[in-house]
Protein backbone atom coordinates (compact mmCIF):
# COMPACT_ATOMS: atom_id res chain seq x y z
CA UNK A 1 0.00 0.00 0.00
CA UNK A 2 2.68 2.49 0.66
CA UNK A 3 4.10 2.13 -2.94
CA UNK A 4 0.52 2.38 -3.91
CA UNK A 5 0.16 5.48 -2.45
CA UNK A 6 3.42 6.77 -3.95
CA UNK A 7 2.41 6.48 -6.95
CA UNK A 8 -0.58 8.06 -6.10
CA UNK A 9 0.86 11.08 -4.73
CA UNK A 10 3.84 11.08 -7.33
CA UNK A 11 1.47 11.77 -10.31
CA UNK A 12 0.98 15.40 -10.01
CA UNK A 13 4.20 17.28 -10.10
CA UNK A 14 2.81 20.70 -9.20
CA UNK A 15 0.50 21.52 -6.13
CA UNK A 16 -2.91 21.59 -6.81
CA UNK A 17 -4.63 25.25 -7.43
CA UNK A 18 -6.39 26.79 -4.20
CA UNK A 19 -9.12 27.75 -6.11
CA UNK A 20 -11.64 25.11 -7.17
CA UNK A 21 -12.73 27.73 -9.80
CA UNK A 22 -9.43 27.96 -11.97
CA UNK A 23 -8.74 26.57 -15.17
CA UNK A 24 -7.23 23.07 -14.64
CA UNK A 25 -10.71 22.27 -11.89
CA UNK A 26 -10.81 19.06 -10.88
CA UNK A 27 -13.99 16.91 -12.39
CA UNK A 28 -16.91 18.17 -10.03
CA UNK A 29 -15.01 21.76 -8.75
CA UNK A 30 -17.43 24.30 -8.51
CA UNK A 31 -17.82 27.02 -11.09
CA UNK A 32 -17.18 24.64 -13.89
CA UNK A 33 -19.62 22.17 -14.97
CA UNK A 34 -18.58 18.73 -15.58
CA UNK A 35 -19.13 18.26 -19.44
CA UNK A 36 -21.02 14.92 -20.52
CA UNK A 37 -17.69 13.79 -22.12
CA UNK A 38 -15.77 14.31 -18.72
CA UNK A 39 -18.77 12.83 -16.38
CA UNK A 40 -18.75 9.06 -18.23
CA UNK A 41 -14.77 9.12 -19.16
CA UNK A 42 -13.25 6.36 -16.80
CA UNK A 43 -11.58 7.49 -13.86
CA UNK A 44 -7.29 7.56 -14.47
CA UNK A 45 -6.94 6.85 -10.76
CA UNK A 46 -6.14 3.32 -8.96
CA UNK A 47 -8.05 0.65 -9.38
CA UNK A 48 -10.46 -0.50 -6.68
CA UNK A 49 -9.39 -3.72 -4.41
CA UNK A 50 -11.32 -6.75 -5.15
CA UNK A 51 -14.42 -7.13 -3.44
CA UNK A 52 -14.00 -8.37 0.00
CA UNK A 53 -16.22 -11.41 1.31
CA UNK A 54 -18.49 -10.43 4.20
CA UNK A 55 -19.32 -13.57 6.82
CA UNK A 56 -23.06 -12.39 8.00
CA UNK A 57 -24.59 -14.12 11.54
CA UNK A 58 -27.66 -14.58 13.22
CA UNK A 59 -27.84 -11.70 15.98
CA UNK A 60 -27.92 -13.04 19.89
CA UNK A 61 -29.89 -11.67 22.42
CA UNK A 62 -26.59 -11.79 24.67
CA UNK A 63 -24.45 -9.79 21.98
CA UNK A 64 -26.77 -6.95 22.73
CA UNK A 65 -26.26 -4.08 25.05
CA UNK A 66 -28.67 -4.93 28.32
CA UNK A 67 -29.81 -0.82 28.57
CA UNK A 68 -30.55 -1.37 24.85
CA UNK A 69 -33.22 -4.45 25.41
CA UNK A 70 -34.56 -2.13 28.53
CA UNK A 71 -35.35 0.88 26.33
CA UNK A 72 -36.75 -0.96 23.61
CA UNK A 73 -38.97 -2.85 25.42
CA UNK A 74 -40.11 0.39 27.70
CA UNK A 75 -41.06 2.26 24.61
CA UNK A 76 -43.19 -0.98 23.49
CA UNK A 77 -44.71 -1.48 26.28
CA UNK A 78 -46.07 1.90 26.02
CA UNK A 79 -47.78 0.93 22.65
CA UNK A 80 -44.76 2.36 20.52
CA UNK A 81 -42.76 1.11 17.66
CA UNK A 82 -39.07 0.36 18.41
CA UNK A 83 -36.12 -1.18 16.43
CA UNK A 84 -32.32 -1.11 16.66
CA UNK A 85 -31.42 0.36 13.55
CA UNK A 86 -28.27 1.49 11.73
CA UNK A 87 -25.22 0.56 12.05
CA UNK A 88 -25.31 -1.49 15.81
CA UNK A 89 -27.04 -3.70 13.43
CA UNK A 90 -24.92 -4.12 10.44
CA UNK A 91 -21.94 -4.60 12.98
CA UNK A 92 -23.80 -7.18 15.10
CA UNK A 93 -24.70 -9.55 11.84
CA UNK A 94 -20.61 -8.97 10.97
CA UNK A 95 -20.03 -10.29 14.53
CA UNK A 96 -18.31 -6.88 15.62
CA UNK A 97 -18.43 -5.44 19.09
CA UNK A 98 -21.30 -1.68 17.88
CA UNK A 99 -19.76 1.49 19.09
CA UNK A 100 -22.89 3.54 19.46
CA UNK A 101 -26.42 2.09 20.03
CA UNK A 102 -28.85 3.91 18.15
CA UNK A 103 -32.81 3.47 17.94
CA UNK A 104 -36.08 4.53 15.99
CA UNK A 105 -39.26 4.48 17.31
CA UNK A 106 -42.74 5.43 16.39
CA UNK A 107 -42.51 8.04 19.57
CA UNK A 108 -41.82 11.50 19.26
CA UNK A 109 -38.88 12.95 20.85
CA UNK A 110 -40.84 14.43 23.70
CA UNK A 111 -42.83 11.34 24.01
CA UNK A 112 -39.23 9.77 24.48
CA UNK A 113 -38.33 12.42 27.39
CA UNK A 114 -41.36 11.79 29.37
CA UNK A 115 -40.70 8.00 29.68
CA UNK A 116 -36.94 8.35 30.18
CA UNK A 117 -36.01 11.10 33.05
CA UNK A 118 -32.46 10.35 32.02
CA UNK A 119 -32.78 11.64 28.79
CA UNK A 120 -32.59 15.04 26.62
CA UNK A 121 -33.61 16.05 24.00
CA UNK A 122 -30.56 17.49 21.05
CA UNK A 123 -30.30 18.78 17.65
CA UNK A 124 -31.31 21.80 15.15
CA UNK A 125 -31.20 20.07 12.08
CA UNK A 126 -33.55 17.19 13.38
CA UNK A 127 -34.26 15.90 17.15
CA UNK A 128 -33.51 13.28 18.58
CA UNK A 129 -33.41 11.95 22.20
CA UNK A 130 -30.38 10.88 24.17
CA UNK A 131 -30.29 8.71 26.72
CA UNK A 132 -27.98 8.33 29.84
CA UNK A 133 -26.80 5.30 31.26
CA UNK A 134 -24.08 4.68 33.78
CA UNK A 135 -21.01 2.29 32.91
CA UNK A 136 -20.31 -0.61 35.43
CA UNK A 137 -18.33 1.31 38.44
CA UNK A 138 -19.93 4.67 37.87
CA UNK A 139 -17.65 6.46 36.28
CA UNK A 140 -18.09 6.42 32.39
CA UNK A 141 -20.95 7.45 30.75
CA UNK A 142 -22.93 5.46 27.94
CA UNK A 143 -25.64 7.21 25.20
CA UNK A 144 -28.11 5.83 23.56
CA UNK A 145 -29.34 7.39 20.79
CA UNK A 146 -33.28 7.63 20.25
CA UNK A 147 -34.64 8.85 17.16
CA UNK A 148 -38.57 9.06 15.46
CA UNK A 149 -38.64 7.53 12.19
CA UNK A 150 -38.43 9.99 9.72
CA UNK A 151 -40.28 10.39 5.96
CA UNK A 152 -37.47 10.99 3.03
CA UNK A 153 -37.23 15.12 2.60
CA UNK A 154 -35.65 15.24 -0.42
CA UNK A 155 -33.28 18.85 -0.63
CA UNK A 156 -34.91 22.02 -1.20
CA UNK A 157 -37.44 22.49 -4.09
CA UNK A 158 -34.81 24.15 -6.43
CA UNK A 159 -33.29 21.83 -8.56
CA UNK A 160 -29.82 22.31 -8.95
CA UNK A 161 -29.54 22.75 -4.95
CA UNK A 162 -30.36 19.29 -3.22
CA UNK A 163 -28.28 20.04 0.10
CA UNK A 164 -30.62 18.82 2.93
CA UNK A 165 -30.88 22.13 5.65
CA UNK A 166 -34.05 20.67 7.25
CA UNK A 167 -34.70 17.06 8.03
CA UNK A 168 -37.67 16.77 10.80
CA UNK A 169 -40.25 15.09 8.61
CA UNK A 170 -41.98 12.16 11.24
CA UNK A 171 -42.69 9.14 8.59
CA UNK A 172 -43.35 5.32 8.92
CA UNK A 173 -39.84 2.25 9.06
CA UNK A 174 -40.45 1.93 5.22
CA UNK A 175 -39.51 5.61 4.60
CA UNK A 176 -37.24 6.00 7.44
CA UNK A 177 -35.20 3.25 5.70
CA UNK A 178 -35.30 5.21 2.07
CA UNK A 179 -34.16 7.84 3.89
CA UNK A 180 -30.81 6.15 5.03
CA UNK A 181 -27.24 7.11 3.64
CA UNK A 182 -26.49 3.24 2.54
CA UNK A 183 -27.91 0.07 2.22
CA UNK A 184 -25.97 -1.46 4.80
CA UNK A 185 -26.90 1.16 6.86
CA UNK A 186 -30.50 0.81 6.34
CA UNK A 187 -31.49 -2.47 8.32
CA UNK A 188 -33.83 -3.13 11.67
CA UNK A 189 -33.90 -5.42 14.27
CA UNK A 190 -36.64 -6.25 16.11
CA UNK A 191 -35.79 -8.35 19.65
CA UNK A 192 -39.55 -8.96 20.43
CA UNK A 193 -39.54 -11.30 17.17
CA UNK A 194 -35.72 -11.64 16.75
CA UNK A 195 -35.42 -11.11 13.24
CA UNK A 196 -33.73 -8.30 11.17
CA UNK A 197 -35.95 -6.53 8.68
CA UNK A 198 -34.66 -5.13 5.70
CA UNK A 199 -36.24 -3.28 3.03
CA UNK A 200 -33.44 -2.36 0.84
CA UNK A 201 -31.28 -5.71 0.16
CA UNK A 202 -28.74 -4.23 2.70
CA UNK A 203 -28.17 -7.92 4.12
CA UNK A 204 -26.95 -8.80 0.38
CA UNK A 205 -24.65 -6.02 0.09
CA UNK A 206 -23.39 -6.64 3.48
CA UNK A 207 -22.70 -10.29 2.33
CA UNK A 208 -21.00 -9.06 -1.34
CA UNK A 209 -19.15 -6.47 1.08
CA UNK A 210 -20.17 -3.50 -0.95
CA UNK A 211 -20.96 0.10 -0.08
CA UNK A 212 -24.12 1.33 -1.59
CA UNK A 213 -26.02 4.59 -1.24
CA UNK A 214 -29.72 4.20 -0.94
CA UNK A 215 -31.38 5.44 -4.18
CA UNK A 216 -29.58 7.84 -6.60
CA UNK A 217 -26.09 8.69 -5.05
CA UNK A 218 -25.72 11.61 -7.41
CA UNK A 219 -28.42 12.62 -5.66
CA UNK A 220 -28.53 11.57 -2.26
CA UNK A 221 -24.32 11.88 -2.06
CA UNK A 222 -25.35 16.05 -3.54
CA UNK A 223 -27.99 16.29 -0.55
CA UNK A 224 -25.52 15.40 2.34
CA UNK A 225 -21.81 15.43 1.02
CA UNK A 226 -20.82 14.38 4.48
CA UNK A 227 -21.93 10.32 3.15
CA UNK A 228 -18.69 11.16 0.60
CA UNK A 229 -16.52 10.57 3.79
CA UNK A 230 -18.72 8.27 5.69
CA UNK A 231 -18.57 5.87 2.41
CA UNK A 232 -14.88 6.33 2.43
CA UNK A 233 -14.82 5.25 6.55
CA UNK A 234 -16.83 2.96 6.01
CA UNK A 235 -15.39 1.03 3.27
CA UNK A 236 -11.79 1.69 4.84
CA UNK A 237 -13.21 -0.37 8.18
CA UNK A 238 -15.07 -2.90 7.01
CA UNK A 239 -12.63 -3.45 4.27
CA UNK A 240 -15.67 -3.28 1.72
CA UNK A 241 -15.24 -1.81 -1.45
CA UNK A 242 -17.29 1.06 -2.86
CA UNK A 243 -19.65 0.12 -5.54
CA UNK A 244 -18.76 1.57 -8.94
CA UNK A 245 -21.76 4.13 -9.45
CA UNK A 246 -21.31 5.46 -5.79
CA UNK A 247 -17.65 5.52 -6.43
CA UNK A 248 -18.21 7.62 -9.83
CA UNK A 249 -20.88 9.91 -8.25
CA UNK A 250 -18.03 10.39 -4.99
CA UNK A 251 -15.37 11.37 -7.29
CA UNK A 252 -17.62 14.07 -9.12
CA UNK A 253 -19.42 15.71 -6.35
CA UNK A 254 -16.57 15.34 -3.90
CA UNK A 255 -16.39 19.00 -4.07
CA UNK A 256 -19.45 19.63 -2.40
CA UNK A 257 -17.94 18.69 1.06
CA UNK A 258 -16.76 22.40 1.14
CA UNK A 259 -21.02 22.78 1.42
CA UNK A 260 -21.14 21.17 4.52
CA UNK A 261 -21.25 22.78 8.06
CA UNK A 262 -17.32 22.37 8.61
CA UNK A 263 -18.14 21.36 12.34
CA UNK A 264 -19.86 17.83 11.09
CA UNK A 265 -16.68 17.86 8.38
CA UNK A 266 -14.34 17.88 11.19
CA UNK A 267 -16.07 15.48 13.15
CA UNK A 268 -16.13 13.08 10.35
CA UNK A 269 -12.16 13.79 9.82
CA UNK A 270 -11.72 12.83 13.65
CA UNK A 271 -13.83 9.77 13.16
CA UNK A 272 -11.71 8.59 10.22
CA UNK A 273 -8.59 9.22 11.54
CA UNK A 274 -9.58 6.95 15.02
CA UNK A 275 -11.46 4.84 13.00
CA UNK A 276 -8.80 1.82 13.15
CA UNK A 277 -8.69 1.85 9.41
CA UNK A 278 -7.04 5.32 9.30
CA UNK A 279 -4.27 4.36 6.71
CA UNK A 280 -6.67 2.49 3.99
CA UNK A 281 -9.08 5.48 4.41
CA UNK A 282 -6.33 7.73 3.75
CA UNK A 283 -5.48 5.19 0.70
CA UNK A 284 -8.89 6.28 -0.37
CA UNK A 285 -8.80 9.87 0.41
CA UNK A 286 -6.34 10.03 -2.20
CA UNK A 287 -7.39 7.34 -4.57
CA UNK A 288 -10.46 9.42 -4.90
CA UNK A 289 -8.86 12.83 -4.82
CA UNK A 290 -11.38 13.90 -1.48
CA UNK A 291 -8.16 14.76 0.07
CA UNK A 292 -7.01 18.13 -1.78
CA UNK A 293 -10.80 19.37 -0.86
CA UNK A 294 -10.47 17.86 2.74
CA UNK A 295 -6.82 19.03 3.72
CA UNK A 296 -5.62 20.90 1.03
CA UNK A 297 -2.20 21.43 2.52
CA UNK A 298 -1.40 18.26 3.20
CA UNK A 299 -2.41 17.12 -0.23
CA UNK A 300 -0.25 19.95 -1.67
CA UNK A 301 2.42 19.12 0.46
CA UNK A 302 2.20 14.79 -0.39
CA UNK A 303 2.73 16.33 -4.34
CA UNK A 304 5.76 18.05 -3.36
CA UNK A 305 7.73 15.95 -1.22
CA UNK A 306 7.11 12.54 -1.77
CA UNK A 307 9.03 11.32 1.08
CA UNK A 308 6.28 12.71 3.20
CA UNK A 309 4.39 9.51 2.34
CA UNK A 310 6.36 7.68 4.61
CA UNK A 311 5.55 10.19 7.56
CA UNK A 312 2.09 10.12 6.85
CA UNK A 313 1.89 6.18 6.49
CA UNK A 314 3.85 5.91 9.43
CA UNK A 315 1.38 8.69 11.75
CA UNK A 316 -1.64 6.79 9.94
CA UNK A 317 -0.09 3.26 11.26
CA UNK A 318 0.32 4.21 14.48
CA UNK A 319 -3.01 5.70 14.88
CA UNK A 320 -4.56 2.25 14.32
CA UNK A 321 -2.32 0.45 16.43
CA UNK A 322 -3.09 2.95 19.74
CA UNK A 323 -6.58 2.48 18.59
CA UNK A 324 -6.60 -1.62 18.26
CA UNK A 325 -4.87 -1.42 21.70
CA UNK A 326 -7.27 0.67 22.86
CA UNK A 327 -5.97 3.74 23.63
CA UNK A 328 -8.02 7.21 22.99
CA UNK A 329 -6.62 9.77 21.22
CA UNK A 330 -7.71 13.27 21.84
CA UNK A 331 -8.38 15.80 19.40
CA UNK A 332 -5.59 17.91 20.31
CA UNK A 333 -3.33 14.49 19.59
CA UNK A 334 -4.85 13.55 16.48
CA UNK A 335 -4.70 17.41 14.55
CA UNK A 336 -1.14 17.77 15.84
CA UNK A 337 -0.34 14.34 14.51
CA UNK A 338 -1.36 15.51 10.92
CA UNK A 339 -0.12 19.11 11.17
CA UNK A 340 3.64 18.50 12.47
CA UNK A 341 4.70 16.98 9.24
CA UNK A 342 3.73 20.27 7.16
CA UNK A 343 6.22 21.95 9.12
CA UNK A 344 9.97 21.57 10.06
CA UNK A 345 10.58 18.34 11.71
CA UNK A 346 12.57 19.62 14.79
CA UNK A 347 16.22 18.87 14.88
CA UNK A 348 17.78 20.96 17.97
CA UNK A 349 17.74 24.27 16.58
CA UNK A 350 18.25 27.09 19.22
CA UNK A 351 16.07 29.86 20.56
CA UNK A 352 16.39 32.48 16.92
CA UNK A 353 15.99 29.04 14.72
CA UNK A 354 12.50 28.26 16.99
CA UNK A 355 11.25 31.77 16.65
CA UNK A 356 11.26 31.55 13.22
CA UNK A 357 9.54 28.15 13.17
CA UNK A 358 7.00 29.47 15.47
CA UNK A 359 6.13 32.04 12.96
CA UNK A 360 5.71 29.49 10.29
CA UNK A 361 3.09 27.31 12.88
CA UNK A 362 1.09 29.91 13.72
CA UNK A 363 0.49 31.08 10.22
CA UNK A 364 -0.06 27.57 9.28
CA UNK A 365 -2.56 26.84 12.05
CA UNK A 366 -4.79 30.19 11.75
CA UNK A 367 -5.73 29.40 8.21
CA UNK A 368 -6.26 25.39 8.71
CA UNK A 369 -7.94 26.12 12.33
CA UNK A 370 -10.06 28.52 11.38
CA UNK A 371 -11.09 26.82 8.04
CA UNK A 372 -12.22 23.76 9.75
CA UNK A 373 -13.53 25.13 12.59
CA UNK A 374 -12.12 23.55 15.93
CA UNK A 375 -12.97 24.32 18.93
CA UNK A 376 -11.41 27.53 20.61
CA UNK A 377 -10.24 24.59 23.65
CA UNK A 378 -8.59 22.62 20.79
CA UNK A 379 -6.83 25.18 18.79
CA UNK A 380 -5.21 26.64 22.09
CA UNK A 381 -4.41 23.04 22.75
CA UNK A 382 -3.19 22.08 18.97
CA UNK A 383 -1.03 25.56 19.22
CA UNK A 384 0.33 24.42 22.50
CA UNK A 385 1.61 21.47 21.52
CA UNK A 386 2.77 22.29 17.99
CA UNK A 387 5.03 24.60 19.44
CA UNK A 388 6.04 22.95 22.82
CA UNK A 389 6.95 19.90 21.05
CA UNK A 390 10.23 21.53 19.10
CA UNK A 391 11.75 21.26 22.74
CA UNK A 392 11.83 17.71 23.56
CA UNK A 393 14.19 17.62 20.21
CA UNK A 394 17.41 16.31 21.31
CA UNK A 395 20.05 18.98 21.72
CA UNK A 396 18.09 21.59 21.83
CA UNK A 397 18.66 24.54 24.11
CA UNK A 398 17.11 28.20 25.33
CA UNK A 399 17.50 30.15 27.74
CA UNK A 400 15.04 29.46 31.17
CA UNK A 401 14.55 26.33 29.70
CA UNK A 402 14.20 23.13 31.01
CA UNK A 403 13.26 19.67 30.78
CA UNK A 404 12.15 18.97 34.23
CA UNK A 405 9.46 21.84 34.02
CA UNK A 406 8.28 21.03 30.71
CA UNK A 407 7.57 17.25 32.15
CA UNK A 408 5.08 18.81 34.35
CA UNK A 409 2.93 21.18 32.24
CA UNK A 410 -0.59 19.64 32.25
CA UNK A 411 -0.66 19.31 28.94
CA UNK A 412 2.48 16.64 28.82
CA UNK A 413 1.06 13.73 28.68
CA UNK A 414 -0.39 14.54 25.50
CA UNK A 415 2.58 16.51 24.22
CA UNK A 416 4.40 13.21 24.78
CA UNK A 417 1.79 11.10 23.05
CA UNK A 418 2.33 13.42 19.79
CA UNK A 419 5.85 12.89 19.97
CA UNK A 420 6.16 9.32 20.53
CA UNK A 421 3.85 8.97 17.37
CA UNK A 422 6.34 10.59 15.38
CA UNK A 423 9.62 8.89 16.47
CA UNK A 424 7.77 5.90 16.16
CA UNK A 425 6.65 6.85 12.66
CA UNK A 426 9.76 8.34 11.77
CA UNK A 427 12.38 5.69 13.61
CA UNK A 428 13.92 8.19 14.77
CA UNK A 429 15.66 9.35 18.85
CA UNK A 430 14.80 6.02 20.47
CA UNK A 431 16.79 6.94 23.48
CA UNK A 432 15.19 10.40 23.82
CA UNK A 433 11.81 9.20 23.66
CA UNK A 434 12.67 6.62 26.28
CA UNK A 435 14.02 9.77 28.15
CA UNK A 436 11.09 11.72 28.11
CA UNK A 437 8.76 8.62 29.06
CA UNK A 438 10.54 8.26 31.96
CA UNK A 439 9.48 11.34 33.12
CA UNK A 440 5.99 10.68 33.66
CA UNK A 441 4.78 10.44 37.37
CA UNK A 442 5.07 6.62 38.42
CA UNK A 443 0.90 6.28 38.25
CA UNK A 444 0.51 7.19 34.22
CA UNK A 445 3.35 4.98 33.67
CA UNK A 446 2.40 1.46 31.55
CA UNK A 447 5.25 -1.37 32.37
CA UNK A 448 7.21 -1.25 28.85
CA UNK A 449 7.58 2.88 30.01
CA UNK A 450 8.73 1.58 33.49
CA UNK A 451 11.80 3.22 33.80
CA UNK A 452 14.65 0.84 35.11
CA UNK A 453 15.95 -0.20 37.93
CA UNK A 454 18.76 2.04 39.99
CA UNK A 455 19.82 5.10 40.55
CA UNK A 456 18.86 6.42 37.03
CA UNK A 457 14.92 4.72 37.52
CA UNK A 458 15.00 6.48 41.13
CA UNK A 459 12.51 9.59 40.71
CA UNK A 460 11.30 11.77 43.65
CA UNK A 461 7.36 12.35 42.99
CA UNK A 462 7.34 15.74 44.92
CA UNK A 463 9.46 19.16 43.31
CA UNK A 464 11.43 19.48 46.74
CA UNK A 465 10.08 23.28 46.99
CA UNK A 466 7.55 24.44 49.47
CA UNK A 467 4.47 26.65 48.21
CA UNK A 468 2.43 29.29 50.51
CA UNK A 469 -0.83 27.88 50.60
CA UNK A 470 -3.38 30.62 50.31
CA UNK A 471 -5.12 31.28 53.74
CA UNK A 472 -2.00 30.09 55.60
CA UNK A 473 -0.67 26.33 56.19
CA UNK A 474 2.09 25.02 54.60
CA UNK A 475 1.06 21.43 53.45
CA UNK A 476 2.40 20.77 50.40
CA UNK A 477 1.11 17.90 47.65
CA UNK A 478 2.95 16.03 46.10
CA UNK A 479 3.27 16.07 42.25
CA UNK A 480 2.72 12.58 40.90
CA UNK A 481 -0.73 12.47 43.32
CA UNK A 482 -1.92 16.03 41.29
CA UNK A 483 -5.20 14.97 38.85
CA UNK A 484 -3.67 15.56 35.68
CA UNK A 485 -5.28 18.70 33.88
CA UNK A 486 -5.88 17.23 29.98
CA UNK A 487 -7.83 18.35 27.49
CA UNK A 488 -10.89 16.45 26.69
CA UNK A 489 -10.91 13.51 24.89
CA UNK A 490 -14.02 13.55 23.88
CA UNK A 491 -14.24 12.49 19.72
CA UNK A 492 -17.77 13.06 18.93
CA UNK A 493 -17.64 9.80 17.25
Amino acid sequence: MLNRLKRLFGRRSVAPSSSPASSDSPVGAPGKPDSPAASSAKPDDLPAPPPARAKVRDIRMEDIDTDAIQVLRRLTRNGHVAYLVGGCVRDLLLGRSPKDIDISTSARPSQVRRLFRNSRIIGRRFQLAHIFFREPGGRAEKIIEVSTFRAYHGGNENSEDLLITRDNVFGTPEEDALRRDFTVNSLFFDIERGEVIDHLGGIEDLRRGVIRTVGDPDIRLREDPIRILRAIKFAARLGFEIEPATLKALRVHRWEIRRAAAPRTLEEILRILRSGAAVPAFSLLGETRTLEVLLPEIDAALHRDESLVDVYFGVLGEFDRRVAAGETLSNAVVLTSILLPLTPWPGGQGQRGFAEVRAAVLELLDGVLQRLRVSRKDSEAVRQLMLSIRKMAPGFQARRFSRTVLSRRPYFRELLTVFSIHCRARRCWTEALQDWEDRLPPAERTPARQPSSGPAGVRREGNGRRRRRRGGGSRRTPVGSRSPRTHSDKSGS
